[in-house]
Order: structure tokens, then C-alpha cells, then sequence
């Protein structure tokens, strides 16, 4: 071999060796680098907490009692019956609110149908309780009815109403805004959810209350729910109801919409106020799961000292409403609680009895409340509150009469407490940072029963966590 060719495969020779071992000293250490532990920076997660500019808060009441078909040239004629009784209020030194009044042309009568509204101050929620009240005595129409005036809102339930002989429902969709709402109307009965001929896209002008006959709307169903959905401005949704049995007038009733589908819905202060009629149901629970099956627990627990929770379990098909009997409850008044895995909304019928002069009563959810809440009570008879606490730890709350007494009620983990309250007045309620706790104004006297759940103040100006 010569001289140059020795050096040329030398030289070769010693690139490779060269390249190999920097091949493997790269492999070794990518293999070091991947199974060691790599340098960990932890930079917190930026959080902006802010609050929302305060908005109006706007209270829309149902207006007065109506009566259907009393013209027998005009069937469907709605006109007035009877003038509502109202109550209305903010905590003391707040400004007074302003107040506007809903056209409804379609009423025969010349309705009052009221709305307030309560401007902040600064940056704080505007504070505002309504309700109202009506006692009607006449040959088609007896009975008491008492309701919350609520905020609209963009999509509520109404779980209530029948279409069965005799009935006379009709549902009030109201918008207090400056533009039109356009509202769809879903209804869920025996075959599921259905949208009835022109219940898409029905106009309710600005600053009006629009009346629908529920039979007009839900068919021939008998224990319809209807989801209300609105765009364009938000509505406030109620339904009154009343019945006629063989020409004998049952009872008269104002409910109002339930805000959203819950896996645990709490009626506070169902009443029980006379001994059934034999055959006929005195208390009856209504519930839909909108879009899964379940099973829902339904438990009547006596206020009090009074032993023997009623549980009735039964599962729910997705779209169809069910009906829960709950029989042999003694008189007195019961938490109703819903529990299901899947959101469900509910509500609770009792009547005090099918002879001529009773009363009867649709009674809904009551929310969770907040730190404190204003209530309005409408004129009516025997109003006592209800505080049902589904929290773990005891509560201990003050109710505060407007310019008047202060009671502090202490109220048991899982249990129910009552306040005796005053007509016609306004309270507050502070929950003392209690977790859990709903409540319940309920009416009860001579052919008189009414049920109205309480309410949060408005949250539109709580705090939101925003991360950028």
C-alpha cells in the first residue's frame, strides 16, 4: 500500500470513528437529558377580578285577575275581573323607584298591568321587592291569588296549568324593555316536546303584556310545562289559573315562571289546609326532565316537630312531564324537595278542597339566597314565612320588619323554621352567610290559599373572574 493511500484510508478511518462517538455522545445525552427532571418554572395564572357596571333592576307584576269566555257572543274574550293589591319597597334611604304601566289592548277593561324600576346608586345593585294580591268573589271566579312581581328574563318555565273541562288558564308574557321581544313557546306534554302552530316567533311589543289562553297554546294536554324563550329583550312570564267544577267555581291561583332546570328544586311552605276528598288527590307534584332520563326522589318533610317524611321515587322519561301523588299528608305546612342526577324543573298543586269556596294553589321553587334579601308581602290572610336550610351547618337568620321588630330564627341543618309575618309590609331577611337556605310566603284562610316563593336580590353586578 502506498504512502498516500494509507494516509487516505487513516484519515477516513479516524472521521468515522470521530463521527460515531459524537453520534452516541449526542444519543447518551438526549437520553440523560429526557429521563432526568427538567428545571420547572412556575408563573402564576393571571386573574382580573371585576364588576360589572350595576344595571336597573326591574320588578314586572302580573297585572290584574282575568276572566275567560264570560261574553257568550265571544268566547275568547279575556276581560278584567278583579284589581290587583300591590306591595312594593326598597331598603330604607334608597331612592323610591319609578314606575311605568304594561298596554295590554287585547283585555277588555282597561287593565293596570304595573312595572318598577330602581336605578343604582354608584355601582351598587339597585334593591327592589314587588308583589301583589287579589281576592275575587263572583258566580265563575272565587278564590285568593298572590305573586311576586319578577324581572324578565331570557328563558323561564312555566310548570303549572290544564287544559281539562273547566279549566281557565291564561299565560301572561310581559316586556317591560323599549324594544320588541320576539318569544318561542315549547311545550312539553304526553308525546314530548312540541312547538304548537304560531308559538314561534310570537311578537310582544315594547312596554306590553300579551294574554294567551294556555288551551290555546297547549292543546288538549293535561299537565303541560311550557318553556318559554325569548330574543330581542327578555320577558316576564306568569300563568293564573282557575277551575269550575259543575258550574261550582274551585278556586283561583297566580304562579310564576321557574328560572332554570336544577338537579334539586325546593318548595318552602307547601300547605296542607283541609282534609282531601275521597278519590281526589289534594297534593300533587308536577316535574320534567327536559333532555335526559332520570330518576327523581320527591320528599314532603312536616314542618316542625311532626315526625314522617313522605319519599316517593319514580323515573322520568326525557321531554314528558310526570305527576307524583303525594297522599295522607296530615294538615300543616312541608318542604317539598325534587332531587334528581339530571336538571329538572317542578312544581307543587295543593287545594284545600272541591266544594263550593275552596281555594287552590301552585306552589314553585324557591332559590338559594344570598347574604340579604328585601321581601314584599301582598295583603292577604295569615302570611307566614318558611326558611327551609338544605345546608350542612345550622343557620341563624334575622327577618326584619321595614321600620318595625327584628326576630332571629335559628334553623336546623336539613331542617325548616316558620316567621309569622304582617300584611301588606316589607322585610328583610339576612341569611348570616348561611349556605343553602330558601324560603316561602304562603297565604292561608277561608276558601284562601296562595303560595309565593322569595327570591335573591338581582346579581347583575356580582364580581367575575375573567383569565386573559
Amino acid at each position: 500500500m502506498s504512502t498516500s493511500r494509507w494516509f487516505r484510508w487513516a484519515a477516513t478511518g479516524t472521521r468515522t470513528l470521530i463521527g460515531t462517538a459524537v453520534a452516541v455522545g449526542f444519543t447518551a445525552l438526549v437520553v440523560t437529558g429526557i429521563s432526568a427532571p427538567w428545571p420547572v418554572v412556575d408563573l402564576p395564572v393571571p386573574v382580573v377580578q371585576t364588576r360589572p357596571d350595576a344595571a336597573d333592576t326591574i320588578a314586572v307584576c302580573s297585572g290584574p285577575v282575568l276572566a275567560l269566555g264570560r261574553t257568550a257572543e265571544d268566547a275568547g274574550l279575556i276581560s278584567v275581573a278583579q284589581d290587583a293589591d300591590l306591595t312594593v319597597g326598597v331598603p330604607e334611604g334608597n331612592p323610591q323607584p319609578s314606575d311605568g304601566e304594561l298596554a295590554s289592548p287585547q283585555v277588555d277593561g282597561d287593565p293596570e298591568v304595573p312595572f318598577f324600576v330602581a336605578t343604582p346608586v354608584g355601582n351598587e345593585v339597585a334593591v327592589l321587592s314587588a308583589a301583589s294580591s287579589a281576592e275575587v268573589e263572583e258566580p265563575d271566579l272565587v278564590g285568593f291569588a298572590a305573586a311576586a312581581c319578577r324581572p324578565p328574563l331570557l328563558e323561564s318555565w312555566i310548570v303549572g296549568g290544564t287544559t281539562t273541562t273547566g279549566a281557565s288558564d291564561i299565560l301572561l308574557l310581559s316586556n317591560p324593555g323599549a324594544v320588541t321581544a320576539s318569544v318561542q313557546l315549547t311545550v312539553y306534554g304526553a308525546e314530548g316536546p312540541q312547538m304548537p302552530p304560531g308559538a314561534a316567533g310570537i311578537t310582544v311589543p315594547a312596554e306590553s303584556q300579551l294574554a294567551l289562553p294556555i288551551a290555546a297554546v297547549a292543546g288538549g294536554e293535561e299537565r303541560p310545562v311550557v318553556r318559554v324563550t325569548a330574543t330581542g329583550a327578555p320577558i316576564s312570564a306568569s300563568l293564573q289559573s282557575s277551575i269550575v267544577r259543575t258550574l261550582i267555581p274551585g278556586g283561583l291561583d297566580v304562579q310564576g315562571a321557574v328560572a332554570s332546570a336544577e338537579t334539586v328544586q325546593v318548595l318552602a311552605g307547601v300547605t296542607v289546609a283541609g282534609e282531601p276528598t275521597a278519590g281526589t288527590a289534594a297534593t300533587i307534584v308536577r316535574v320534567l326532565a327536559p333532555t335526559s332520563d332520570t330518576e327523581v326522589t320527591v320528599t314532603a318533610s312536616p314542618l316542625g316537630d311532626e315526625p314522617g317524611a313522605t319519599s316517593t321515587t319514580v323515573p322520568l322519561t326525557a321531554g314528558i312531564p310526570a305527576e307524583v301523588e303525594l297522599a295522607d299528608l296530615d294538615e300543616g305546612a312541608y318542604v317539598v324537595s325534587i332531587e334528581a342526577e339530571e336538571p329538572v324543573v317542578a312544581a307543587t298543586w295543593q287545594t284545600a278542597g272541591t266544594d263550593a269556596g275552596s281555594d287552590f294553589a301552585w306552589f314553585t321553587p324557591s332559590p338559594v339566597l344570598r347574604d340579604e334579601t328585601l321581601l314584599a308581602v301582598p295583603a292577604g290572610p295569615s302570611p307566614r314565612l318558611t326558611l327551609a336550610n338544605r345546608g350542612s351547618e345550622n343557620a341563624s337568620v334575622v327577618v326584619r320588619e321595614s321600620g318595625g321588630q327584628e326576630q332571629e330564627v335559628a334553623v336546623d341543618a336539613g331542617g325548616a323554621a316558620e316567621v309569622v309575618l304582617r300584611p301588606d309590609a316589607l322585610y328583610t331577611i339576612d341569611s348570616g352567610g348561611a349556605d343553602g337556605l330558601s324560603a316561602g310566603v304562603t297565604f292561608v284562610g277561608p276558601g284562601a290559599l296562595a303560595g309565593v316563593p322569595v327570591w335573591p336580590a338581582d346579581a347583575a353586578a356580582q364580581p367575575v373572574t375573567v383569565y386573559p
